[in-house]
């Protein structure tokens, strides 16, 4: 089966990430990206069907989230968390621990306006998107609306 990948393409404030806790599913396994802790608390704090942890230092020997993360992954829990561990998956995606997981990020990108959303900047270049969207190219690309 070929990976879908689904975008949601609205402002802060629209209404993304409570639509997203309300579509949840029982029998799937999810890894949330979000930009802050206080999104990540409300995930795990709000979401009623499917049950959230967030990575934890003080949940391993090693004390680092990453390794928090890691044990997750391996027990199949679904996972919130925030974007900065998100580039440490890339070692954990190669060994295919995120295989079965929907993965959902929240708020890629950068903006320019204040807000929520002003401390990532002015996003990407042209070229970096560019680049990004040819990788796309081996997935199925569905654009998708909030109701």
């Amino acid at each position: 089966m070929q990976p879908e990948i689904t975008i949601h393409d609205y402002p802060c404030g629209s209404g993304k990430t409570t639509a997203m806790i309300k579509s949840f599913k029982e029998d799937r396994k999810y890894l949330v990206i979000l930009p802050l802790l206080s999104e990540v608390d409300r995930v795990v704090e709000t979401a009623t069907k499917v049950r959230f942890s967030q990575p934890s230092e003080n949940d391993n020997e090693a004390g680092t989230k990453e390794t928090s993360l890691e044990k997750m992954l391996l027990t199949g829990q679904n996972i919130a968390t925030t974007h900065s561990l998100h580039q440490r998956l890339v070692s954990m995606a190669r060994r295919g621990l995120i295989d079965d997981y929907d993965i959902i990020i929240d708020a890629i990108g950068g903006w320019a306006t204040e807000g929520i959303s002003h401390q990532y900047g002015k996003g990407h270049s042209l070229t970096v998107m560019h680049g990004w969207m040819g990788k796309l190219s081996a997935f199925r690309l569905v654009s998708s609306k909030i109701n």
